[in-house]
């Protein structure tokens, strides 16, 4: 009896032997564990497109100009690297001054203003905020300069720079925010760009059609030439400077 125990023992050892040999006991260590890839020289050195946390809290108007340029699926404008500003980049320092805004609560593009009314406000403008150095593009001109792009050149889809207000704007007895957009500001751009790839600048209003949608108005689309440049920096500093009292009154 003791000696069919020690034999059966002996089989189950046998048994228990050959099920480690065939399928071994799962092994794990922090030695196996990869460290995180690093990548090639040439990876390294390529340009991220990672984003990098801050760690100052946005504002809600910071907030919103983020979100919106992360879903605008149309590529940024920026210059190829290497690339030189331009010397001739209409109002270099006072746009530092000028309020990045976002055109908000607008539903579309107005086309239907007269040009009567559309040309009262240029001039007035170019009077109050660049000293008449603004040279307009006529219609036939500003068509083959926009190419059918109206919302990719608003300030729907880049960045705006925002003017004092306009009040009794078309005439209608209202205030508008007057927002202006620059392009072409960058040398890298090829002969066949809008205005031979010159820097041109285009003014923005607001309206509200009689359905009581509020749209944007095309005011105009204009140059200023290098000769005139320092005149409209100028000007546009001292436009500038009346923005906050203008801001605090209308709060």
């Amino acid at each position: 009896m003791l000696a069919r125990t020690i034999v059966v023992l002996a089989c189950l050892s046998l048994l228990a032997q050959r099920r480690a040999q065939a399928a071994p006991m799962f092994h794990y260590s922090w030695n196996h564990v990869p460290g995180p890839r690093l990548g090639t020289r040439e990876e390294q050195r390529a340009p991220s497109h990672h984003f990098v946390a801050s760690h100052e809290p946005l504002s809600p108007e910071d907030l919103a100009f983020v979100n919106n340029v992360l879903s605008d699926s149309d590529p940024p404008m920026h210059p190829s690297e290497g690339s030189k500003v331009s010397s001739e980049e209409s109002f270099a320092h006072a746009r530092q001054k000028i309020p990045r805004d976002l055109v908000k609560s607008t539903q579309g593009i107005a086309h239907d203003v007269s040009i009567d009314k559309l040309t009262k406000e240029r001039n007035r403008i170019n009077s109050q905020y660049f000293k008449n150095t603004i040279i307009w593009l006529n219609d036939e001109q500003t068509m083959d300069t926009v190419r059918g792009q109206w919302r990719e050149r608003a300030p729907f889809r880049r960045p705006s720079h925002q003017l004092p207000s306009l009040e009794n704007f078309l005439g209608s007895g209202k205030r508008s925010e007057l927002y202006m957009t620059q392009h072409n500001i960058h040398t890298t751009l090829p002969a066949d760009a809008p205005l031979g790839g010159h820097p041109y600048l285009m003014l923005w209003g607001k309206t509200q059609t009689r359905t009581s949608k509020i749209k944007l108005v095309h005011i105009g689309t204009g140059f200023v030439e290098k000769k005139n440049k320092d005149a409209a920096e100028a000007a546009l500093r001292k436009a500038l400077s009346e923005l906050p009292s203008l801001a605090r009154a209308h709060v």
